[in-house]
């Protein structure tokens, strides 16, 4: 119980573009750095982007998970292939 009632830094941060021109709407960088060696990050580009409308387009995304312990039980063999046919 003394290990849990540590706590332990979580850093986030995002960069963020949106070009109201060219319709498109980037996540250049979302990234959440948890305590160990364990992060979550992702990179993605939708496009047809118009506030004024509901529709558009996810055309590009990458989405990384590092684990070292923290998601010990997620981090299979097969639910990381798994992760990555989707």
């Amino acid at each position: 119980m003394a290990a849990q009632a540590k706590g332990g830094a979580i850093e986030a941060a995002a960069t963020l573009v949106w070009s109201g021109a060219a319709q498109t709407f980037a996540v250049e960088r979302l990234y959440v750095d948890l305590p160990g060696d364990n992060r979550v990050t992702l990179i993605a580009k939708a496009t047809g982007v118009d506030l004024a409308t509901t529709g558009f387009a996810l055309t590009e995304a990458d989405l990384t998970k590092q684990s070292r312990s923290l998601f010990g039980i997620l981090s299979s063999d097969d639910d990381r292939a798994g992760a990555a046919a989707v």
